[in-house]
């Protein structure tokens, strides 16, 4: 009975979680809506005026912010003639609506990246069982993603050099085929193999989320861009802990039939994918003109020495990848944490999911509101600041028969700590300016997620009390508020396109 009310508890958390992330989802395309309105109705306003800095017509459309046409599906839209204060026009800026497509497109491949990565997480014992091994090979499987970390630097050269599609596209093609190794091969080694190639899959993924933010959408839209496709793999994270407890239900002989189940889904979910194109036919804002020649080898290794030279960009990156060691730590050794005090999978599975679900809901709330104000740095303390009091709440809830106080603090370190990774994303984006995002990506990617191993093996298998680490991550992330409060980068890239915008309008 106790394990049932667990269950209905956590449903209803999920549920309600669920139901917020909808109405958050749906206010913001709402606002999308009356944007585009509001910009065709200027469009009808606008006239055309004898340029003060040519001396030749030019249209001039009073806008406070990059939108789109409401016009054809091919993607025609509204251009703003940009011009630069010595006279000379710039390049027009358009936003096209086929930018959605892509970005549905990406998110479903992202989203099925991750479930497939985390699946086993929540029915760690039964992998174990399957494939007559130790429970630590299983979480040698799972923590793949973060030992393939270092080849980021080199998917993001590939990145500059090759272009956005390519990456997707390998992306895609990894993802798919890891899945289908795992269903054919059931072994240790196609386990092994199956999650290697998802795991560089989701590096060539992640690396280039940034960059499909800067090149196919405005500064109005990047953060919520970056947001929706850091929130895939947090929806698909969500996803793989439910969907392997139901399936597998502590029985391994399920598992090559959840295998194959998994590899269908993959092949279906990310065809449209492989569809993905390069770029616009013209840039959505003035930064993104800036990456219209892709750097060579010079521009790589310059970035390199500009981003180790900048302090500001220091101190994000090292406040950014504890926070994610912590949460992803969590998430990788939950079955370790929660059955020691008697909780089973299926449970976990649920405090994953909701966990991952108000993850979802912040990312959206919070990165819409850091695009209507711009307040980037008091966003990222003040999610800190409010994820290091919910990891302290955990920490004193965490003990048997408390199941509903557990999940009430999951869900809220979900809300606050996954909300502030898309923003710190595009932060280091914007002050490294005009150094590739897919570099500055790769950077923060690769720094995090070798971090996360080493607090993986701190939590399986140095830590014995479990309630020590618990304490020890709220104490990580009281330094993590302690560097952000202490930050103060100048957003580079966001400044210019604000100062391109207000010279369009005038």
């Amino acid at each position: 009975n106790a394990e049932y009310m667990g269950h209905s508890e956590c449903l209803f958390f999920f549920a309600a979680c669920v139901g917020l992330c909808l109405w958050a989802v749906a206010h913001a395309l709402a606002h999308t809506v009356m944007s585009s309105f509001s910009c065709s109705t200027n469009l009808v306003r606008s006239f055309h005026t004898e340029s003060i800095f040519s001396g030749r017509s030019a249209p001039i459309f009073p806008r406070n912010s990059d939108c789109s046409e409401l016009g054809a599906s091919s993607g025609t839209a509204v251009s703003s003639l940009s011009r630069t204060r010595s006279g000379h026009s710039a390049v027009p800026f358009r936003v096209y609506k086929r930018r959605w497509f892509f970005l549905f497109a990406y998110f479903m491949m992202a989203a099925h990246n991750n479930s497939q990565w985390i699946c086993m997480a929540a029915v760690i014992d039964s992998v174990a069982d399957y494939y007559q091994t130790s429970r630590w090979l299983g979480y040698m499987g799972i923590l793949m993603f973060d030992l393939v970390s270092p080849i980021a630097f080199v998917v993001g050269h590939f990145t500059t050099r090759f272009g956005l599609h390519r990456a997707v596209q390998l992306a895609t093609i990894g993802t798919c085929l890891g899945g289908w190794v795992k269903a054919v091969w059931l072994d240790q080694n196609g386990l092994l193999l199956g999650q290697l190639l998802i795991a560089i899959a989701h590096t060539f993924s992640a690396v280039s989320m940034p960059v499909f933010s800067s090149i196919w959408h405005p500064s109005s839209e990047r953060a919520v861009s970056t947001s929706l496709l850091f929130f895939a793999t947090v929806i698909g994270g969500g996803v793989g802990f439910i969907f392997g407890p139901y399936f597998i239900e502590d029985d391994p002989t399920r598992i090559p039939l959840f295998l194959m189940v998994q590899a269908i889904l993959g092949t279906v979910l990310c065809i449209p994918a492989m569809f993905f194109q390069e770029r616009p036919p013209l840039p959505p804002s003035a930064s993104a003109t800036e990456g219209r020649v892709l750097p060579g080898d010079s521009e790589f290794f310059r970035g390199l020495i500009a981003i180790v030279r900048d302090p500001q960009f220091l101190i994000l990156l090292v406040a950014f990848a504890l926070a994610f060691a912590i949460l992803n730590t969590v998430a990788v050794t939950a079955s370790d944490i929660f059955t020691v005090y008697g909780y089973s999978s299926l449970q976990v599975g649920w405090l994953g999911a909701g966990t991952v679900c108000c993850g979802m809901l912040g990312c959206v709330l919070v990165s819409f509101t850091v695009d209507c104000t711009g307040r980037v740095h008091r966003a990222l303390l003040l999610t800190n600041i409010f994820a290091a009091t919910a990891i302290l709440a955990l920490a004193l809830n965490l003990e048997p028969d408390n199941y509903s106080w557990i999940a009430v603090s999951a869900c809220l370190v979900g809300f606050f700590g996954i909300a502030c990774f898309p923003i710190a994303y595009e932060a280091g984006c914007d002050i490294l300016f005009p150094v590739h995002e897919a570099l500055v990506t790769s950077v923060m990617s690769s720094v995090a997620q070798l971090l996360s191993v080493f607090f993986s093996y701190l939590e399986v298998v140095v830590i014995q009390d479990k309630l020590v680490g618990a304490y020890a991550a709220g104490a990580v992330y009281i330094v993590v508020v302690a560097l952000l409060s202490v930050f103060n980068g100048t957003l580079k890239r966001r400044n210019m396109d604000n100062h391109n915008t207000r010279l369009a309008a005038f």
